[in-house]
């Protein structure tokens, strides 16, 4: 540093790569300091990491930021539904059922909060698996209606106007209601954004996009909502629900009341059937060996991520998922160095098979080296 009228300033002789290195080092610090001691940094942080932090003009970024403040005003009036004094329970909800469903009341509505919409519930449950387990099922899109009873269709379509990934649901219809069907944007938030201080537990916010994709035959509803996933023992997750709605159609003309008779728990009933996919899934696989448990549930996650391509929000690897993968690993040497030496005994040509095992153990160590 050299004196200069009173002044200090500081020279630094780097090269070009040493003043990335440089920069890269700084921004890596801010965003730690954001994310360790802010949970608005850490919502923005996670916004620009989803949704792109590079705009083609003012106006985009413009509205980019908008979009954000939108987007965190949600989760901030669904986390009402977490203060257990704004809760009301289902009056044809027993104590001992496996999904506890609530009905809300706040500042003298049954809504989540200012500008929330008018169908609002709170549903609860414990669920035998682990969380990631759990989320994994939840968000995958594509097969929800093969577990979902709720569900008529579900699908997952890039926009080709702004290139985003928007999922599709219809539901069946019902008594006197005909199927509505919702689009919506599937984001995965640090769980700090809903005050919640464990960083296992993860957040799954679903969020209404009505216009993005062409209607159909089904009436389009709109529909936000956040799945919260928290340790609740030895290989149990803690669910929690909140869902605000607005199903749109003939029966609104009769008040808001007569649509939340109708479908109103409907909104939240999808917690019900995940449970009893993910127990069942849980027992199939205790009668497996723990090589073959981990290798099964290693080729269906890397289904769902090569389905889903690099969008899926689901790819944070857990201890329990590494353990997983490791497992996965060691099975995979094994079963490939038993063809090898079946082929030479044998004198089979089994290339074909070895290029398949070959492939797993490669995306398998890959994801490992993350």
């Amino acid at each position: 540093m050299y004196p200069s009228k009173g002044k200090y300033t500081i020279s630094w002789n780097l090269t070009g790569s040493q003043t990335q290195l440089s920069k890269l080092l700084l921004v890596t610090f801010l965003v730690y300091i954001m994310l360790r001691y802010s949970k608005l940094s850490t919502l923005c942080v996670a916004q620009c990491v989803l949704l792109g932090s590079r705009y083609e003009s003012e106006a985009e970024a413009l509205t980019s930021k908008e979009e954000n403040q939108k987007a965190y005003e949600i989760t901030q009036r669904l986390r009402n539904g977490m203060d257990q004094n704004n809760l009301r329970i289902r009056p044809s909800v027993k104590n001992d059922a496996p999904v506890r469903v609530f009905t809300l009341w706040k500042d003298g509505g049954y809504i989540f909060g200012k500008n929330g919409l008018p169908i609002a519930r709170v549903a609860t449950c414990d669920i035998k698996g682990d969380i990631n387990t759990v989320a994994d099922k939840y968000v995958d899109i594509k097969h929800r209606k093969d577990w979902d009873r709720t569900a008529d269709d579900t699908y997952s379509s890039v926009s080709k106007d702004d290139g985003v990934s928007y999922s599709y649901f219809k539901g069946k219809a019902g008594w006197l209601v005909p199927a509505r069907d919702f689009v919506f944007t599937q984001v995965e938030l640090p769980p700090g954004v809903v005050n919640i201080s464990d960083i296992q537990a993860r957040v799954i916010f679903n969020r209404d996009c009505h216009d993005k994709l062409p209607l159909g035959r089904a009436i389009r509803g709109e529909q936000n909502s956040l799945l919260i996933l928290q340790s609740g023992g030895l290989h149990k997750t803690k669910v929690t629900m909140l869902t605000e709605c607005d199903p749109k159609g003939w029966a609104n003309i009769f008040g808001t009341g007569t649509m939340d008779w109708l479908v109103g728990d409907s909104t939240v009933q999808v917690i019900k059937y995940l449970k009893e996919s993910v127990e069942m899934e849980v027992e199939q696989d205790a009668g497996l060996s723990v090589e073959e448990a981990a290798r099964l549930r290693f080729m269906k996650k890397q289904r769902q991520m090569d389905e889903l391509g690099s969008n899926t929000i689901v790819e944070e690897l857990s201890p329990a998922a590494r353990e997983d993968l490791i497992e996965t690993v060691k099975m995979l040497e094994v079963r490939l160095s038993k063809i090898v030496k079946d082929e030479h005994e044998t004198k089979m040509d089994l290339t074909e098979l070895k290029a398949r095992v070959n492939s797993d153990l490669s995306k398998a160590k890959m994801r490992l080296r993350g």
